[in-house]
């Protein structure tokens, strides 16, 4: 039962994952992702 757990984990963990990537890419596209990127970069 833990294995199938850790896969079902793991699949939800990825999906999530390509949902953040998308995101990132919109924020990216945005003149405002563009400004947030530069920012955060000097960090």
């Amino acid at each position: 039962m833990g294995q199938v757990m850790l896969y079902v984990d793991g699949m939800n963990g990825i999906i999530a994952h390509i949902e953040t990537v998308q995101w990132l890419y919109e924020l990216l596209d945005s003149p405002v992702g563009l400004n947030f990127c530069s920012f955060y970069r000097e960090d």
